[in-house]
């Protein structure tokens, strides 16, 4: 964890270090941005999240830090999870497993950062003024069998 947080401070030149609950920021994309440098982060080195979780991140100088390792798996090991007790500040995608369940939590995520709700499958009809924007496609990526995370 302290290597992952050395390379979000390196590379977002985090100057203040106080630590601040997860709060809808204004323009969502930097915390997508910033959570995705964080998964990539985790896999180079053979690990993801099984679960996007609010409780597991904080902000430090408006970026997002993950700061527990509640769901840090390593890749294709599993289990594939989420505690009881969390699971109304969890993205947590019906009908996946293994990578595919992180993929779609990171993609309910997205949804959530741009609508502020919070589900468990998505249809067309979900994604209203989204439609057609680079949010949509990576949302919709994140859903499909063989999904990529690829945000431009």
């Amino acid at each position: 964890m302290e290597e992952l947080h050395k390379a979000l401070m390196k590379h977002y030149l985090i100057k203040d270090t106080k630590e601040t609950p997860f709060v809808f920021p204004k323009d969502p994309e930097p915390v997508l941005k910033q959570l995705m440098f964080t998964l990539n982060h985790l896999m180079e080195r053979g690990y993801t999240l099984s679960v996007i979780c609010l409780s597991d991140f904080v902000f430090r100088d408006n970026v997002l830090f993950l700061n527990k390792k509640t769901h840090w798996i390593e890749l294709d090991k599993g289990p594939y999870f989420v505690k009881e007790k969390e699971k109304a500040k969890c993205f947590i995608p019906e009908g996946k497993d293994s990578l595919t369940m992180t993929y779609a939590s990171v993609g309910l995520f997205a949804f959530y950062l741009w609508t502020r709700k919070i589900e468990t499958t998505l249809t067309e009809s979900d994604y209203g003024k989204l439609k057609g924007t680079k949010v949509y496609y990576f949302i919709k990526n994140t859903m499909e069998k063989n999904p990529i995370l690829l945000y431009l």
